[in-house]
C-alpha cells in the first residue's frame, strides 16, 4: 500500500495543507522547529487508526472539526480516497460524503493492526538510539535483534525486568527474597506453635462439640448425596425418553423393510449407479457415432478432385503472384517509348546555352563537380557580404569623426576643478554615529540615575546621596546566609519538637482510654493485690498458730482469696500483661512531654540569641533593618545600587568624552568653511544643532566639488572613446578592402575549374552553373530509363513463357489477346484453389471415416461388456434382470439410513454405565405423567438438604474456630495466625513466581523458534545492508553460535568485533539494517505499508548518510520511504546523491500562533 496524497485539512497547526507523495523515490519532509514536521509524522498514524478521543492536536481547530484525508494505493492495483474525522458514528467517509467502513481501510492495509504499524513502520531517532543500546547491553543476542527489529518491541528489556522481578521474589539460597522471607516466617511460626502449650479448660467440652458438629453434618451430607443420586436418575430418564421411543420405532422400520425382500450387498451398491450411468452414454455415444459415420461416406461420395490440375497448383500460384509484375512491366514498357530521346534532346539544348559548340559526347563541359556549385554560391554569398560591410564601414568612420569633434568642443568650454581633499578628510574624521551616542549617554546616564534613586527607595534610604550610594554598608552574604541557615534549623527543630509533642499527647490519650476501659470492665488483679492478699492470708495464719482460733473463720476465705488471685492472674495473664504494658507507655509518654518542655524553652532562648545577633549584624546600616527572610532581597538589591552607581560614573565620563570631541570636530569645520566660504552665523556654544548643520554645508559644498570632478573625466573619457572608436573603424574598412581583393582571386580561379569564360559576374555564373546541373540530370535518367526498359521485357517474356507451359499440361487455349491472357491466368488460380481446397477435404474426411469406424467397434464392445457385468452383479444379489437388482439396491440405502439413524438416536441416550436394555427396562417402570412431578419435588427436597448442609457446614466451622482458638496459649494462636498470613503471602507470591517464570519460558522459547526460522535469511540481507550503510569499513555480520543464544558479530577485516565495542553511530547503523532486512518478509507476505521516518541521521556522518540514501532508494519501489528532518543540509546531500526524479522535498513553514 502507498499513500499517494495527504491531506492535513485541519489538524494540529495545518490548515488545507496537502502532500502528493506520488512519486517514485524517496519524500523529504523538510521545516524548522516548530513547524509540525512532529505532527505530520503524528497524523499518519491518526488517519489510518483514527484520531485520539482527547487529542492533543486541538490547538488550532475544535476537537469536532480536526480533519485529515488521504488518497491510497493498493497492492493489487485499486485506489481508496477518504476523509477521516473526529466523529464517534462516521469517521471515514468517502470525498463524495459517502459512509466507509473501517474494515474497508484495514483490507487495504492488509490486516495490519496500529501496533505494528507505529512498532515496524515507523522509526524515531529515540528509537533507533535505543536499539543500538539495547544490542549493546544485550552482547548482541540475536533472538532479541530479531524479536526487536522484527516486532519493535524491546523483548530484551521484557526480559530483564521479568528475570529481575523473580530474582527479587526468590533466589535458591537467598535470604531477602520476598518467597525465601516467607518460608522463613512461615517455618518460624509453626515452631513457635508446635512450642506454646494448650490449656486444658473447656478444651474438652469443645472438642465433643466439635465431633457433634462433624458427626450432624456427615449425616446431612449422606441424606444430601442419595437425594442427588436420585434427582440424576429421574433427570437422566426425563431425558431418555424420547430417544428410547424413536429407538423403538427406528426397529420396527428396519424389520419391515428386511421383510420386503433380499438386501443388495454394498459392492451392487456403489457399482449399479456407474453401470446403468456408463450403458445409457455408450449407447447414445454410439447412436451418434452412425450417424456421423454415414454423412462422412455421403459427403465423400459427392467429392471430385482434378488430379492434373492438382499437379500443377503450385506452379500456377507462382504465375499468379507474377501476373501483376507482368502487367505493370507492359504498362511501363508502353509509357516510355521516346521518353529517352526527348530527355537527350532537351539537355542538349540546355549545354548549347552556355557552350553553344558543345554537344552530350562532350562530358566534361557538364559534369561540373558539386564542389564547384559550392563554391560558388558561398563566393557569391560573400561578395554581397563584403559589398554591404565596405559601405557599412565608410559610413561609420564619418559618424565617428562628428562625434569626436562635438566631445572635444565640450571639454575645452569647461572651468578648471577645486581640490576637495581636506574637506572630504574633516568629513570622513567625525563618526558618523557621534551624535547619536552622545544622545544615547545623555539618555543612559539620565536613566541609571534613576535606577540609583529607585533602589535608594527599595531599601528605605530615600534621603542618601546618589553620588555617595556607592558607600552603603550591609554585612556579608555569607554571614546572612549563616544566620539564615541557623533560622532554619531552628525552625525545624521547633516543627520537629511540636509533632513530636502532638504524637506524645495522641499517644497518652490513646493510652489512658485503653486502661480506662481495661479496669472499668473488670479490671485484672495486679501483683500488688496478690501480694496484700497473701500477706492478710499469712498473717491469719500466723495468728492461728499462735493459739488465736477465733481467726479461724476468716482464714478461709483470705486463703480462697489468695488462691482466687493467683488463678485469675494466671487465666488473664495476656490481660495482666497488657495493664502493664500500658502503664509503662504511659510512664514513658508523661516522661516524653516532659522532655519535650525543656527542650521548647532551650529552643525559646537560641530564637534570642539569634535576635540579637540579627541586630548586630546590621548596626551598621543607614536604613531600616531587613528582617531575615528579607535580608537577601536587601542584599541583592545593595549589590545592583553598587553596580548602577559604577554603570553611571561611566556613563558620565563617556558623554564627556564624545562632547569634547564634537566641539573639536566643530572647530575644524568653521576653520575650514571660513576659509572657502567665509565666516559662520552660528552659536559655537549649542554644538549638538551646530554640528549637524555645519556637516550639511561641508558635504553639500563637497557633492558640487565631485560633481565637477566626474563630469570633466566623463568628457575625457568620453574623448578618448570617441578617438580609439574612430580609429577601428578606419582599420575595419582598410581589412574590408582587403578582403575584397582576395575574393577577386578566389572568383577568377573558380570560373577557371567550372570551364566558364572570365569577367562572367557571380548572378550569371550561378545560372550557368544550375543549366549544366540540370543537363548532367536529364542525361542520367534517360540512361536509367532504356535500363528499366531491357528489365521489363524480360519480365513480360518470362510471363508469357511460362502461361504456355501451363496451360497446355490443363489442356487449356492461350487466347491471343494480352488482357484475356490475364483473365485466363486467374481462372486458372481460382479453379487450382478450388481443386486443392476439395483434395484436403477429401483427406480429412476420409481419415475422419476410418476414425469414427474404430469408435464405433469399441462402443459397441464396451455395452457387451457393460451387459455382461450387469448380468453378473444380479446374480451375485440374489435377483433376477436389473429392474430387480435397482429395488435390491434401494432397499439396501433404506436399511443403511435407518441403522445410521439407530446409532445417532443411541448415542443421544444417557445410559450412565447401564446397557440400553437395562434403561428401557428401567423406564417402563416409570409413570411419565408423573415423572415431572417427582422430579420437581425432589428438586424442592435437594434445596432444602443444600440449606440445611450449608448451615451444619458453618456451625462446624464455628466450633473448630472455638476449638482452634482455645487451643494453647495467646502465643500460639498468634503463632497460627502469623503462619496463616505468611502462607497466604507465600501462595499468592509463589503463584506470581510460577507466572513470572512460565512467561520466560514463553518468551525466550518464541525468540528462540523466531531465530531458527528467519536468522538465515534476515542475517544474510542484514549482512549485506549493514556493509553497504558503513561503506564497506563492516565486510558484514556473523553470529558466534557457541554461547547460550547466538551472538551478533561484526566482521572488520579479518576481527570480529561484539555489538558492545562499537560506535553509537555504527550501532545504530546495524539496528537500521535489522529492521530494513525484517521489512522483507512483510513485502512477501503482501503487507508493505510506507515506511516513515523521523531525524534517524542524527549519528551519521555525511558519507554514511548518503550511503543510507542510496539504500532507502533502492528500497522505495517496494516501499514507500517517507523521510522527516529539520536539517537543511540533508536535502542537499540527497539532492546531490539521488538520480534525477527520485528525491521529492516537501518542505513546511514554521507555524506562528494567531494572538
Amino acid at each position: 500500500m502507498r499513500i499517494d496524497r495527504l491531506d492535513l485539512t485541519a489538524f494540529g497547526p495545518f490548515t488545507g495543507t496537502s502532500l502528493d507523495l506520488s512519486a517514485p523515490g524517496i519524500h523529504l519532509v523538510t521545516g524548522p522547529n516548530e513547524a509540525g514536521k512532529s505532527t505530520a509524522l503524528r497524523a499518519l498514524d491518526q488517519l489510518l487508526y483514527g484520531i485520539d478521543v482527547r487529542s492533543p492536536y486541538d490547538f488550532v481547530h475544535a476537537k469536532g472539526a480536526l480533519r485529515l484525508g488521504a488518497l491510497i494505493r493498493q497492492s493489487g492495483g485499486g485506489t481508496l480516497e477518504f476523509v477521516r474525522s473526529k466523529s464517534r458514528s462516521t469517521p471515514l467517509r468517502g470525498p463524495d460524503g459517502s459512509v466507509l467502513s473501517q474494515s474497508d481501510l484495514d483490507a487495504a492495509m492488509g490486516g495490519l493492526d496500529r501496533t505494528t504499524f507505529t512498532s515496524v513502520f515507523a522509526l524515531t531517532s529515540a528509537e533507533l538510539r535505543k536499539g543500538g543500546e539495547t544490542l549493546a547491553r544485550g552482547d548482541g543476542d540475536f533472538r532479541q535483534a530479531l524479536a526487536a527489529s522484527r516486532s519493535g518491541l524491546r523483548l530484551s528489556e521484557a526480559l530483564r525486568a521479568i528475570e529481575g522481578r523473580m530474582e527479587e521474589l526468590y533466589k535458591q539460597r537467598g535470604l531477602k527474597p520476598l518467597i525465601n522471607m516467607r518460608i522463613t516466617a512461615l517455618q518460624q511460626a509453626r515452631e513457635r506453635r508446635r512450642r506454646a502449650f494448650l490449656q486444658p479448660q473447656e478444651y474438652g467440652r469443645l472438642e465433643r462439640d466439635v465431633t457433634d458438629a462433624e458427626e450432624s453434618l456427615a449425616r446431612l451430607a449422606t441424606k444430601l448425596k442419595v437425594a442427588r443420586a436420585e434427582e440424576a436418575r429421574l433427570e437422566r430418564l426425563s431425558q431418555a425418553l424420547p430417544a428410547l421411543s424413536r429407538r423403538r420405532g427406528l426397529l420396527a422400520e428396519i424389520e419391515e423393510v428386511l421383510a420386503e425382500g433380499v438386501l443388495a450387498p454394498q459392492e451392487a451398491v456403489d457399482r449399479l449407479p456407474g453401470f446403468l450411468e456408463g450403458l445409457k452414454a455408450a449407447r447414445h455415444n454410439l447412436a451418434e457415432t452412425q450417424r456421423r459415420l454415414d454423412e462422412t461416406s455421403d459427403e465423400l461420395d459427392r467429392l471430385t478432385v482434378d488430379d492434373d490440375l492438382l499437379a500443377v497448383g503450385e506452379a500456377i500460384e507462382d504465375l499468379f503472384q507474377d501476373r501483376k509484375d507482368a502487367a505493370s512491366a507492359a504498362r511501363r514498357l508502353a509509357k516510355s517509348t521516346g521518353a529517352a530521346a526527348e530527355l537527350r534532346e532537351e539537355a542538349e539544348s540546355l549545354l548549347r546555352q552556355v557552350h553553344p559548340e558543345a554537344c552530350l559526347s562532350d562530358v566534361a563541359l557538364y559534369q561540373v563537380p558539386r564542389a564547384v556549385r559550392t563554391d560558388a554560391q558561398r563566393l557569391h554569398d560573400r561578395h554581397t557580404e563584403l559589398e554591404t560591410a565596405l559601405a557599412q564601414s565608410r559610413r561609420e568612420i564619418e559618424k565617428r569623426r562628428r562625434r569626436l569633434e562635438e566631445a572635444e568642443k565640450r571639454l575645452s568650454a569647461l572651468p578648471p576643478v577645486e581640490d576637495a581633499g581636506p574637506l572630504r578628510a574633516i568629513l570622513a574624521a567625525i563618526p558618523a554615529d557621534l551624535l547619536s551616542r552622545m544622545v544615547t549617554d545623555d539618555e543612559d546616564e539620565r536613566r541609571i540615575r534613576g535606577v540609583v534613586e529607585r533602589i535608594l527607595r527599595d531599601v528605605k534610604l530615600v534621603a542618601f546621596p546618589v553620588d555617595e550610594a556607592g558607600a552603603v554598608s550591609v554585612p556579608a552574604s555569607a554571614e546572612v546566609d549563616a544566620h539564615a541557615e541557623a533560622l532554619r534549623e531552628l525552625k525545624s527543630d521547633r516543627r520537629d519538637l511540636t509533632r513530636r509533642a502532638k504524637e506524645l499527647t495522641k499517644q497518652l490519650a490513646g493510652r489512658r482510654l485503653d486502661l480506662a476501659g481495661l479496669l472499668n470492665g473488670d479490671p485484672p488483679p495486679t501483683d500488688d493485690d496478690l501480694t496484700a492478699a497473701r500477706a492478710s492470708r499469712d498473717a491469719l495464719w500466723r495468728k492461728i498458730r499462735d493459739g488465736r482460733h477465733d481467726r479461724a473463720e476468716d482464714f478461709e476465705p483470705a486463703l480462697a482469696r489468695a488462691d482466687h488471685l493467683a488463678d485469675q492472674l494466671r487465666r488473664e495473664a495476656d490481660r495482666v500483661a497488657k495493664r502493664y504494658q500500658l502503664e509503662l507507655q504511659i510512664g514513658d509518654a508523661e516522661r516524653g512531654l516532659a522532655e519535650a518542655g525543656q527542650e521548647q524553652a532551650a529552643l525559646d532562648r537560641r530564637a534570642e540569641e539569634l535576635e540579637a545577633e540579627w541586630a548586630s549584624l546590621w548596626e551598621g546600616f543607614a536604613g531600616f533593618r531587613p528582617t531575615p527572610n528579607g535580608a537577601s532581597a536587601t542584599l541583592k538589591a545593595v549589590e545592583r545600587l553598587r553596580e548602577a552607581v559604577g554603570d553611571l560614573a561611566a556613563a558620565r565620563a563617556g558623554l564627556e568624552s564624545r562632547r569634547t570631541q564634537a566641539s573639536q570636530h566643530i572647530a575644524r569645520l568653521q576653520d575650514v568653511l571660513r576659509v572657502t566660504e567665509g565666516a559662520s552665523s552660528l552659536d559655537t556654544g549649542n554644538f549638538l544643532a551646530e554640528l549637524p548643520e555645519l556637516r550639511e554645508i561641508a558635504e553639500t559644498r563637497l557633492n558640487l566639488q565631485e560633481t565637477a570632478t566626474q563630469e570633466r573625466a566623463a568628457l575625457v573619457d568620453r574623448v578618448a572613446t570617441a578617438r580609439g572608436e574612430l580609429g577601428e573603424a578606419e582599420a575595419r574598412l582598410t581589412q574590408d578592402e582587403h578582403e575584397l581583393s582576395t575574393w577577386q582571386a578566389g572568383w577568377d580561379g573558380l570560373l577557371t575549374r567550372a570551364g566558364l569564360p572570365a569577367g562572367l559576374g557571380t548572378a550569371e555564373t550561378l545560372a550557368h552553373l544550375e543549366r549544366l546541373d540540370q543537363v548532367a540530370g536529364k542525361t542520367a535518367l534517360a540512361a536509367k530509363s532504356e535500363r528499366e526498359m531491357e528489365r521489363d521485357v524480360a519480365v513480360v517474356q518470362r510471363f508469357r513463357t511460362s502461361l504456355e507451359t501451363i496451360a497446355s499440361a490443363c489442356g487449356r487455349k492461350i487466347p491471343a489477346d494480352e488482357t484475356e491472357r490475364h483473365g485466363l491466368v486467374a481462372n486458372l488460380y481460382e479453379d487450382a484453389k478450388a481443386n486443392r481446397s476439395a483434395s484436403d477435404r477429401r483427406a480429412r474426411l476420409q481419415a475422419e471415416r476410418g476414425e469414427l469406424s474404430m469408435t464405433a467397434n469399441h462402443l459397441r464392445r464396451a455395452i457387451e461388456d457393460l451387459d455382461a457385468e450387469l448380468a453378473e452383479l444380479s446374480e451375485k444379489s440374489g435377483v433376477d434382470g436389473a429392474e430387480a437388482l435397482g429395488e435390491a439396491v434401494r432397499r439396501r440405502t433404506r436399511h443403511t439410513r435407518l441403522i445410521t439413524t439407530l446409532t445417532e438416536v443411541t448415542t443421544t441416550i444417557p445410559a450412565r454405565g447401564k446397557t440400553l436394555d437395562d434403561l428401557a427396562e428401567e423406564a417402563s417402570l416409570v409413570d411419565p405423567d408423573r415423572l415431572g412431578a417427582d422430579l420437581s419435588e425432589l428438586k424442592h427436597v435437594v434445596h432444602d438438604l443444600d440449606g440445611q448442609r450449608t448451615e451444619r457446614s458453618a456451625l462446624f466451622g464455628e466450633k473448630k474456630a472455638e476449638l482452634a482458638r482455645h487451643d494453647g496459649s495467646a502465643e500460639a494462636a498468634q503463632a497460627a495466625a502469623d503462619a496463616e498470613i505468611a502462607a497466604a503471602a507465600l501462595v499468592e507470591e509463589g503463584e506470581e513466581y510460577l507466572r513470572l517464570w512460565v512467561a520466560r519460558g514463553i518468551l525466550t522459547t518464541c525468540m528462540e523458534e523466531y531465530r531458527q526460522s528467519q536468522q538465515d535469511p534476515i542475517l544474510a540481507r542484514a549482512s549485506r545492508l549493514f556493509e553497504r550503510l558503513t561503506l564497506s569499513g563492516y565486510g558484514g555480520l556473523e553470529l558466534d553460535e557457541d554461547k547460550e543464544s547466538p551472538v551478533v558479530l561484526a566482521r572488520r577485516g579479518s576481527e570480529l568485533l561484539g555489538v558492545h565495542q562499537l560506535s553509537e553511530g555504527t550501532r545504530d547503523q546495524l539496528y537500521l539494517a535489522l529492521r530494513l532486512a525484517s521489512l522483507e518478509r512483510y513485502a512477501e507476505e503482501d503487507h508493505a505499508l510506507p515506511f516513515v521516518m523521523d531525524d534517524i541521521f542524527m549519528t551519521f556522518d555525511d558519507q554514511r548518510t548518503r550511503a543510507t540514501l542510496r539504500v532507502l532508494d533502492e528500497m522505495a519501489d517496494r516501499f514507500q520511504m517517507i523521510v522527516f528532518t529539520h536539517h537543511d543540509h540533508l536535502a542537499e546531500l540527497a539532492r546531490a546523491e539521488l538520480p534525477d526524479g527520485r528525491l521529492h522535498l516537501h518542505p513546511l513553514q514554521r507555524f506562528t500562533p494567531v494572538v
